[in-house]
């Protein structure tokens, strides 16, 4: 029927799965998800975030952010991917530690300006991939958002085939500077190895949300 509201209609597409809200108008996404509690909607996004998690954000996630982010500044999907990085602790907002800044300023990746953070709803909502540094953090985040578990991968685990005996990327806090190097080298082995993976699922979202691409 004809729509009062200015905002317009709400357009969704079913051609997709889930539902792709193309346009939110007078009925809201909250509003539609109430009467068709059983039915997945999606809102259409521009961007694609990886989000990786570690526990203070001060150390392995944020070098995995720095690294992550400087690889894709050479791809051309360097303006369709936001990377980000929290932490599972509730730590007032303060900087990366002095070594992982240095170690990261060695391999030209500028952390200086980082500011930590902690995991949040509307973090977890905006990402599209989290990405846990160790399995304590992965347990942690499937638990508190469980809605979200199909976005939540494991670092080390995400599509490797053999099984490791430690997943995790150990904590370097309170260790010396060739621990961080070490993480450090860890993460961004770990980073290389998942690209692939990781473009295939920006390659999907771009087909998902019909976004077009500069050559």
């Amino acid at each position: 029927g004809p729509v009062k509201d200015i905002s317009g209609s709400t357009v969704i597409d079913l051609t997709k799965k889930p539902y792709l809200i193309v346009r939110e108008g007078a009925e809201s996404l909250d509003e539609i998800k109430k009467k068709l509690p059983d039915v997945e909607f999606k809102r259409r996004k521009e961007k694609f975030q990886v989000t990786f998690v570690c526990s203070g954000n001060i150390c392995r996630s944020a070098m995995a952010k720095g690294i992550l982010s400087e690889v894709l500044s050479k791809t051309r999907f360097k303006d369709l991917i936001i990377v980000e990085s929290a932490g599972t602790l509730k730590l007032a907002s303060g900087p990366a530690h002095p070594l992982t800044v240095e170690i990261a300023a060695e391999h030209g990746i500028d952390l200086s300006t980082h500011q930590a953070k902690p995991i949040s709803q509307a973090i977890v909502e905006q990402s599209d991939l989290l990405i846990a540094m160790a399995v304590n953090h992965y347990e942690f985040l499937r638990a508190h958002f469980p809605d979200h578990k199909e976005k939540i991968i494991l670092l080390k685990e995400w599509h490797r085939s053999t099984k490791l005996a430690n997943p995790s990327v150990a904590d370097p806090i309170g260790h010396d500077r060739p621990f961080f190097e070490k993480t450090f080298r860890e993460i961004q082995s770990e980073i290389k190895r998942i690209l692939p993976y990781l473009f295939g699922e920006v390659k999907k979202f771009i087909a998902y949300h019909e976004i077009r691409m500069d050559e």
